[in-house]
């Protein structure tokens, strides 16, 4: 069982809460698994039921994050066990799932996960199309997004269409739909606070607003949300207006939510490192090794804002410390402790149709797969 603020990845394109998800029945909810031999594929939450027990287990990851579960909830390890959080241990790592979207021409801004099988980046969409309605000869066909949401993955959204009409259909929408993206976006004001806030903390920081400071290395790592000229040019009518607003949302920003919204030197550095890090954890996975020309060439691929190959020793003292970081990286356990709690606390059992497993989100970038 697992606590009601574990996240889910769903295969829509969200991440949910398990109570989130308890407390609304109604809507079917789709999700990323394996099977026995680590092949993903889709499968669909039947049932979640909520129970309460006493004592619970947390468990703490590298990548600062964790998990509250009962004493004999499995998770299942890179090493290809399934081993109950009380017997987890800080040398265990838990199986990762990496995604990506998708930056080339062919399939553009499609999500994609990492293979571990094949050592080869693949499409959702084509997996759980692959999955559900397998075709023998799928020449001349695509798999299109019936809601026109290429993050919306979930089977039901998915079907093949001749290539020629998939292609005219596109063509003929793409105009359409781009404009009343961009109208729809200069409206939303959530958005253009999320851009906001940033800009006050720099201000508050900076005490001056302009171009050159959204677009300097100063602000790198910095801003928990980072902004820049394209966001302002998105949701503000001109950049008088951006600053504007800038500096009077600065005078109500409070001290609670600067340090909220902003890093502190020491995180900085840890975001830094693990930025290095997961480059070179992916480079292992592929098979490859972290040479410069390879790191570069995946930093590149992945548009990542990772320090250069040449800083690795700057933040890890040097190359080999840096190369047992990356081995261990990838969640692994920090930690692991008991809480015995004063009252009955509520714990949640996710059932799926097909599988014993699914992928949890430890934050908008890390999951793992846990047993459900």
């Amino acid at each position: 069982m697992l606590s009601g603020n574990t996240l889910i990845k769903l295969l829509d394109g969200t991440i949910k809460s398990i109570e989130e998800m308890f407390n609304n029945k109604k809507e079917d909810y789709f999700v990323y698994s394996i099977d026995e031999n680590n092949n993903v594929f889709p499968d669909k939450v039947s049932s979640i039921n909520k129970s309460y027990i006493y004592d619970t287990f947390i468990i703490t990851l590298d990548t600062g994050n964790y998990i509250e579960t009962d004493p004999l909830h499995l998770f299942y390890t890179k090493d290809n066990r399934y081993v109950s959080a009380n017997l987890l241990k800080k040398a265990d790592s838990i199986f990762p799932m990496n995604f990506q979207i998708n930056q080339e021409d062919y399939n553009y801004d499609r999500e994609m996960f990492y293979d571990i099988n094949n050592n080869e980046w693949k499409f959702t969409h084509h997996m759980v199309m692959n999955y559900m309605e397998p075709k023998i000869d799928i020449g001349g066909f695509d798999v299109h997004h019936i809601d026109e949401n290429h993050k919306n993955n979930n089977p039901t959204n998915l079907i093949w269409l001749d290539s020629n009409k998939h292609k005219a259909y596109h063509d003929r929408e793409k105009t359409i739909r781009y404009n009343a993206d961009r109208d729809k976006n200069i409206l939303n004001d959530q958005k253009r606070e999320y851009v906001l806030r940033s800009a006050a903390c720099l201000i508050r920081k900076y005490l001056i607003l302009d171009q050159d400071l959204l677009e300097s290395n100063r602000i790198n790592g910095f801003l928990r949300f980072p902004i820049n000229m394209n966001l302002v040019n998105k949701y503000f009518e001109s950049f008088d207006e951006f600053l504007n607003l800038s500096y009077e949302y600065e005078n109500k920003l409070s001290n609670s939510d600067y340090k909220m919204l902003t890093r502190s030197i020491e995180d900085r550095k840890t975001s830094k490192r693990n930025a290095i890090a997961k480059i070179g954890r992916l480079l292992l996975d592929e098979g490859k090794q972290i040479t410069e020309e390879n790191y570069e060439e995946k930093k590149r691929f992945l548009h990542s804002n990772a320090q250069p190959f040449s800083k690795i020793e700057k933040y890890f003292k040097d190359f080999n410390k840096f190369l047992e970081y990356v081995k261990n990286y990838n969640h692994k356990v920090v930690s692991t402790q008991l809480m015995k709690n004063t009252e009955k606390k509520a714990m949640y059992y996710i059932k799926l149709c097909k599988a014993n497993n699914l992928c949890v989100a430890l934050n908008q970038s890390n999951f793992i797969i846990v047993h459900n």
